[in-house]
């Protein structure tokens, strides 16, 4: 077996029961992913596919972004 650093840190975290504390943090219920918070992120994403490679290839945000999210809602200060 090759012994990585990750191997490492899963095998230390290896609990009594055989189940690292990865894998129980893993298997938490989520409550945050709401259908709220799935449309709030649906939003962002459409927001950003629009103009995401430009920004890539440009390696640019215009200013005029801020406002435009904001005026989507999905910046604020």
């Amino acid at each position: 077996m090759i012994c990585t650093a990750e191997t490492y840190i899963v095998d230390a975290a290896r609990t009594a029961v055989g189940v690292t504390i990865f894998e129980r943090i893993r298997s938490v219920q989520r409550t945050l992913r709401t259908a709220d918070h799935e449309a709030y992120r649906e939003t962002v994403r459409e927001f950003l596919a629009r103009d995401h490679q430009d920004w890539e290839r440009e390696r640019w945000i215009e200013r005029s972004v801020y406002p435009q999210a904001a005026k989507a809602g999905i910046y604020a200060l």
